[in-house]
């Protein structure tokens, strides 16, 4: 189901993944017009890379803008306080995005600039996390597994068209992932799908981790 989801974002990324099916420019998401209209520019890609401010066990991570060296976002977590995660900007200190794992194992409230919407379970016989966008005018989006045994993360519209894709750095002690992001490159819903994808990434370490009888912990993606 999700093989078929990688499209091709090497515009800002050499090393980015090809994934073919990739949103064509009259197909790409846009915070400001949805749907988008035929006069839409081709689509551009944008990468953000996710790092371990210090080691892969510490609770703060930083994001930074595709050449790595300019820190966009901090990300704290918490084990037992709530929000799990804030998500601020690097530059502001201002707080864009908030995360709370809820005692319901299906379900995850997030806050952003004081709209909060849930992040939401398929159910038991569809994988991944579907949630209604604010900031694409109340389309669905779906993030999940990217294929079987994969750790990389793709997040579809309703379309199943890929708008973006977590890669993550399974073997890097600084590197934790690779947010590759199409049409989606600024504003609201760029900082909306790092938001999701963060949430959805540490929902999923979490459940590993208890159900591996290992400590919530705050460490990882």
């Amino acid at each position: 189901m999700a093989d078929a989801k990688r499209s091709d974002m090497q515009a800002s990324d050499p090393t980015s993944k090809p994934l073919p099916n990739q949103m064509q420019p009259s197909e790409a998401i846009s915070p400001e017009v949805y749907p988008p209209q035929s006069h839409h520019q081709p689509v551009t890609s944008r990468v953000l890379h996710l790092h371990h401010d210090g080691s892969p066990f510490s609770k703060s991570k930083t994001v930074y803008d595709v050449d790595e060296k300019i820190p966009l976002y901090a990300i704290d977590l918490h084990r037992f306080e709530k929000p799990q995660i804030v998500i601020r900007s690097a530059a502001t200190s201002k707080t864009i995005g908030e995360v709370t794992f809820t005692m319901l194992p299906r379900k995850v409230t997030i806050a952003m600039q004081g709209v909060s919407f849930e992040l939401k379970s398929r159910g038991m016989f569809k994988s991944g996390y579907t949630y209604t966008s604010p900031a694409a005018q109340s389309k669905m989006l779906t993030w999940e597994k990217e294929s079987l045994g994969s750790a990389d993360l793709v997040c579809t519209d309703d379309k199943g068209l890929a708008v973006a894709r977590l890669d993550v750095s399974m073997f890097s002690r600084s590197k934790r992932a690779k947010l590759e992001l199409v049409g989606a490159t600024d504003g609201p819903l760029m900082e909306e799908l790092l938001v999701t994808a963060f949430a959805y990434s540490e929902l999923r370490r979490r459940r590993r981790n208890s159900s591996s009888g290992g400590a919530g912990g705050a460490a990882g993606v």
